[in-house]
């Protein structure tokens, strides 16, 4: 069978209903009169939640359960809780205790596809992960269109109802995806199951691994600074929200474009080039911004962006697949994925938020300059080699 195009439609569901839970989750807050602090601690809260599921969801989607099923039950988590949210009080805090368990189920949702995709090569070797994860792009900026107009209308009395709805046309379409096996539940004595007490200490032996996790632990805290505070350089630089608006819808449209077609560059199949370039096009967006004045950079320098987010979505989920044990690939590709996101983003942001507040626009664009270009030598210098010898 070919499952590409189910994969596609549930990347597009889900980061339908991701939109609403995360784009307007501040939104919602402040609707309900939480300060933008307060707003800030919950978000903060509901990624640390995400971090701490992320490994246990891994192991149980590679020991105990098929990722068909546990998914299936974090989706009936989520609508459940996003009922129990619309009938509680919005300004109690019980709604962001609920918030918060929410959200460690919905976010570690879609790592956990990643891996079941990565994993999915074993029945369908054609399945092509960057046509599918265009399907998330595109419903990301639908919904996030979308739902401004409802909101703009309804307000967010239906808030949390319409994200559970949208999780719950989800599971039709698992019903259709394969069961795999589940390489970590062993009984034979020649080799045993990795326990849940020695799987983290599986993967920081592996040097090759680890080296990967900086690399894109250190590209998402490169380029963060920048794609974090784009809105007030944008201000900075006598531009306005609407400009800010079509910046990144610009962005969306190239990524998208790029992610639907990346499967014909068949030239670009090397994880070395493939990270070579996703390093190479994201160091370019700040080199530019401190080299020319404006606003018209601000285009190039987003397309360049979602140029190198496209890059990187095609070959990070295979980089953390090929230097991990294959016993535990969901686990190692959600954890992996999970970290490099949060660890990379939150970093950046408070790096990112202290230089712009206390030197101005240039020096985040610096510390993004700074870090990318690190980086860049430090894959050139140190793991190039070890993939090309190995001939990825």
């Amino acid at each position: 069978m070919r499952y590409t195009s189910l994969f596609f439609i549930t990347y597009f569901l889900y980061y339908s209903g991701y939109c609403i839970f995360s784009s307007y989750m501040v939104p919602y807050l402040a609707e309900n009169g939480y300060s933008a602090s307060v707003s800030g601690v919950v978000t903060s809260l509901m990624m640390i939640a995400s971090v701490l599921m992320q490994p246990i969801a891994g192991y149980l989607t590679d020991t105990v359960l098929p990722a068909r099923k546990y998914l299936t039950i974090t989706i009936l988590m989520v609508v459940i809780l996003a009922i129990i949210n619309s009938l509680s009080d919005s300004t109690s805090w019980l709604n962001i205790i609920i918030i918060i368990i929410s959200a460690a189920f919905s976010y570690s949702f879609s790592n956990l596809m990643d891996a079941w995709v990565n994993r999915t090569k074993e029945v369908d070797t054609k399945i092509s992960y960057s046509r599918i994860r265009a399907g998330g792009s595109i419903g990301f900026g639908i919904t996030s269109i979308l739902f401004g107009h409802i909101v703009t209308t309804f307000g967010y009395r239906w808030f949390f109802l319409i994200q559970g709805g949208i999780f719950l046309l989800l599971m039709p379409f698992l019903y259709f995806l394969p069961d795999l096996e589940l390489k970590n539940r062993r009984t034979d004595t020649k080799e045993k199951n990795i326990s849940f007490n020695r799987i983290f200490s599986v993967l920081l032996k592996d040097k090759k691994y680890c080296m990967i996790l900086i690399i894109f632990t250190l590209y998402w805290m490169g380029h963060r600074p920048i794609g974090s505070y784009l809105s007030l350089i944008v201000r900075q630089r006598g531009g306005s929200d609407g400009l800010y608006g079509n910046i990144c819808g610009i962005g969306a449209v190239v990524e998208c474009f790029l992610l639907i077609f990346m499967y014909r560059f068949k030239s670009l199949k090397r994880m070395d080039r493939l990270i070579f370039l996703t390093l190479c096009t994201s160091l370019l967006r700040p080199l530019l911004l401190l080299l020319i004045d404006g606003t018209i950079i601000l285009y190039v320098g987003q397309i360049l962006q979602s140029i190198s987010f496209a890059l990187c979505y095609s070959v990070i989920v295979d980089a953390f697949s090929k230097f991990s044990d294959y016993r535990i690939k969901s686990f190692s590709i959600s954890v992996g994925l999970t970290v490099a996101s949060v660890v990379g983003m939150t970093t950046a942001n408070l790096v990112g938020g202290f230089a712009f507040d206390l030197l101005g626009e240039n020096a985040t664009v610096w510390v993004s300059f700074l870090i990318s270009a690190n980086n860049l030598l430090i894959f050139m210098l140190f793991f190039r080699k070890i993939i090309v010898e190995k001939n990825i």
